[in-house]
């Protein structure tokens, strides 16, 4: 599917249903710097996992990472 443009200092949600197995995420930017924060939730009383990325170049450095999330609460 088509990625989503995100502005800076922005937060985006997403939800995905119990039969999602996986999900795609990339970061990039045009040329500048690259600062941002991804968390993980799985069901109200898990902890989060949390990833923060930086680089000066997030076109040179951009960031593709593929997470699993198993069964419902995603």
């Amino acid at each position: 599917t088509k990625g989503d443009y995100i502005e800076g200092k922005a937060i985006y949600t997403k939800t995905f249903g119990p039969e999602v197995g996986q999900v795609q995420v990339m970061l990039e930017t045009d040329g500048r710097m690259l600062n941002a924060k991804v968390e993980l939730l799985n069901g109200p009383n898990n902890v989060k996992q949390a990833f923060e990325i930086f680089t000066n170049n997030g076109k040179l450095n951009s960031l593709f990472v593929v997470f699993d999330t198993p069964g419902e609460g995603n």
